[in-house]
């Protein structure tokens, strides 16, 4: 184990070749734009990051780079390219990936479930204090309610976004999840900040948790339905990897042995009988057969082969008995080549998406930006804001204009963070291409 370990770190990425590497740690549009931003900042290098897909395609365009300067520059930007040993099985290491997808849709519904449960009475509590004036069943009870109820919400199925958000503040490579873990941390600060007011302690300060726990909601609701998606995105790669044989009879010492397809080597000589699977690719040696291509052609009628006839690896063996010499095992075969076309495929970007990526890569800077004003715009000119909430006031019952220049500020700028999170211009458009694909 030591030694594959040691020949992956060592590894050196070709010359003008394209290599799809997974990545981790990616949530949003931000977060994979900052991946490809590292990986093409690496001289000789190009790269396209697709966040459906959790991927990373590597062309390399001058010489030859080593795994470990890229599996670098992606750890500096904050995430984790995984290098592919070229002796793992490709059809488990798919199957692994699909229980991992479908692990985390399951935490995932789990998080959203658990935040809509502690939410939705939240929800059901503000009713008449927002419609008719009157906490219920007193504002103590009220307040601390709001704040009882809304921090298990980002402590316990939030706590992976809030950390994540604040880890790239911390960073200084803001993402989707600083927006939602500074608008709902700040709305539940509030909360806190609001409570010595109703003891006779503090300033009249607006309590905005049970805002901040239906934002984290919201978003733990978005992640699932984002995760779910993803967790389709391999399908294709699945059916393919699906024909591929799981085991070859081959020859060694003179005898017959079947063996995982992992463990055939170039040279091997395999046994096929009729109605089986070519395990791998490579050039028949002995006996006469026909064999149904039409995995690799679209042929639907056998081919006769012979000796010296080169096989597909994963085509049917429909008559005789084959000797075949394994001419291309693991990463060379045509499979893996189809594979990895798919692969890249899914890794590609059109304009739009191009389009939508440097949006998005721009997008988080902007609006913590515009939050930022917003709150300096209402604490320096609050005349002008205070008469736009005086005809708001008006049409929207829960517009309170007598409350605090602070209070009403720090409202202003929560909801721009909220409003302006762009999740769904980071998933739509790759989310749509990889249903495309």
């Amino acid at each position: 184990m030591r030694d594959t370990d040691e020949r992956t770190e060592d590894a050196v990425v070709p010359g003008h070749r394209v290599e799809v590497y997974p990545v981790e740690g990616m949530h949003c549009g931000a977060c994979s734009a900052a991946v490809e931003r590292a990986l093409n900042r690496v001289e000789g290098v190009e790269a396209s990051v697709s966040l459906p897909a959790e991927t990373a395609s590597v062309r390399i365009v001058e010489g030859d780079v080593a795994f470990s300067v890229l599996e670098q520059a992606v750890a500096d930007a904050g995430f984790r390219l995984v290098a592919r040993n070229p002796l793992e099985d490709r059809a488990e290491r798919e199957r692994e990936r699909l229980r991992r997808d479908a692990e985390r849709v399951s935490v995932t519904r789990r998080r959203m479930i658990t935040a809509w449960a502690l939410t939705v009475p939240i929800m059901i509590w503000m009713v008449p204090e927002m419609f008719f004036g009157t906490p219920w069943p007193s504002a103590i009870v009220f307040q601390v309610g709001l704040v009882v109820l809304a921090l298990p919400v980002l402590l316990g199925p939030g706590r992976e976004t809030m950390a994540s958000g604040l880890r790239a503040l911390v960073n200084r490579r803001p993402n989707m999840d600083s927006l939602i873990a500074l608008g709902s941390g700040a709305a539940v600060l509030t909360g806190l900040a609001a409570l010595p007011h109703h003891f006779g302690a503090g300033p009249m300060i607006m309590n905005y948790a049970g805002v901040g726990a239906m934002i984290m909601a919201i978003h733990l609701t978005g992640r699932f339905v984002e995760t779910k998606a993803r967790g389709r995105t391999s399908a294709a790669i699945q059916k393919l990897l699906s024909l591929e044989a799981r085991t070859a009879r081959v020859i060694r010492d003179g005898q017959e042995l079947e063996v995982p397809i992992a463990s055939v080597v170039v040279g091997d000589v395999m046994v096929v009988r009729p109605g089986e699977k070519i395990p791998t690719d490579g050039v028949v040696e002995h006996g006469h057969s026909a064999v149904d291509e039409s995995l690799a052609t679209g042929e639907s009628m056998p081919i006769d082969k012979s000796e010296g006839d080169a096989v597909i690896g994963s085509t049917i063996n429909r008559q005789g008995v084959l000797r075949v010499r394994a001419t291309g095992v693991g990463e060379d075969t045509f499979l893996a080549s189809v594979v990895r076309m798919v692969e890249q495929a899914q890794g590609s970007k059109v304009p739009i998406q191009e389009f939508a990526d440097r949006v998005t890569a721009v997008f988080v800077p902007v609006v913590l930006a515009v939050s930022m004003g917003t709150l300096l715009g209402w604490l320096l000119f609050p005349d002008f804001f205070h008469a736009v909430v005086d005809r708001a006031a008006a049409f929207v019952p829960w517009v309170q204009p007598d409350l605090g220049r602070a209070s009403l500020a720090l409202f202003a700028a929560l909801a721009v963070l909220v409003i302006a999170c762009p999740c769904a211009l980071g998933l739509a458009t790759p989310t749509a291409l990889m249903v495309g694909t």
